[in-house]
């Protein structure tokens, strides 16, 4: 498992036997990522651990890290970024499509979902930026986003209604394809949720 502190800007990795919190211990692995922005707030991996991004408000990019060893953080470098500023001014999380060819940011700034087209799987040079989705009927601070395994559910997390928002999508990861479905209330459990995943098959949500 890894976080992103944004106090601290550093990302730190966790063990876990399967998707079990009450076995998760820190394991001493760390990045300090504060050389290229000091307010991480969202991390992903590409499929095989060998690239990691994570998103960084303080400067409104996305930054992709290599791994030579898969999801071992002393093995990371850093490799590249994508300002995404030209749609929002402070990217809180983001992830992928299955195969790499579609990013999604989500910004806390206009309450939107952003769409961006990589001609290169997981390579932020090849990306160009494709659509965007507003939520801010729902909630006006999203801060993170995810899909289910097929693109047709997507999820963000929202910190000033504190629920977890599912929308249907008619056609996987296009985000214009998106209809409001239904939320999930996470206040007694946090009052500021910024950020969610689930494990493979869909049957345990995460939020941080």
């Amino acid at each position: 498992m890894f976080v992103a502190g944004g106090d601290t800007d550093r990302v730190y990795r966790y063990s876990t036997v399967g998707y079990s919190l009450s076995s998760a211990s820190y394991d001493a692995q760390r990045l300090d990522v504060s050389g290229e922005d000091t307010d991480p707030r969202g991390v992903k991996f590409n499929g095989d651990g060998t690239k990691m991004f994570v998103t960084g408000t303080d400067n409104d990019n996305v930054y992709s890290y290599n791994l030579s060893t898969a999801y071992d953080l002393s093995s990371a470098t850093y490799n590249q970024s994508l300002d995404v500023s030209g749609q929002d001014a402070y990217p809180t999380g983001m992830t992928f499509n299955g195969d790499g060819t579609k990013m999604f940011v989500v910004g806390q700034k206009t309450d939107s979902v952003y769409s961006y087209n990589l001609s290169t799987a997981y390579d932020l040079s090849t990306a160009s930026y494709n659509q965007s989705f507003d939520v801010s009927g729902l909630d006006d601070l999203p801060r993170g986003v995810t899909f289910n395994g097929d693109g047709t559910k997507m999820f963000v997390s929202g910190e000033s209604n504190e629920n977890i928002y599912s929308y249907n999508l008619s056609t996987a990861y296009d985000i214009s394809s998106a209809s409001y479905n239904q939320s999930f209330d996470v206040s007694g459990q946090d009052t500021g949720p910024t950020g969610m995943t689930f494990n493979g098959d869909g049957t345990k949500m995460f939020v941080v």
